[in-house]
């Protein structure tokens, strides 16, 4: 996957973003039935606690590469 980290920008109460902890953001992509190929770009999709609301994801979309499980 790359990039492998992303910038997420949140809108919410203050006091809720001021006690927001890193490990409350999931930020994941579907790669459900995808073959082995060349690569996939595809879009970043964000769970976030309740009362905060997604802005901005950036990058909105990352590439991954599928290949052999060994």
């Amino acid at each position: 996957v790359q990039p492998q980290s992303l910038n997420i920008t949140v809108r919410g109460q203050q006091q809720r973003i001021d006690a927001l902890k890193p490990e409350e953001l999931f930020a994941y992509v579907g790669c459900y039935d995808l073959m082995q190929s060349t690569g996939y770009d595809l879009p970043v999709v964000v769970d976030l606690p309740s009362g905060l609301q997604l802005v901005k994801t950036d990058p909105p979309v990352v590439h991954v590469e599928i290949g052999n499980v060994k």
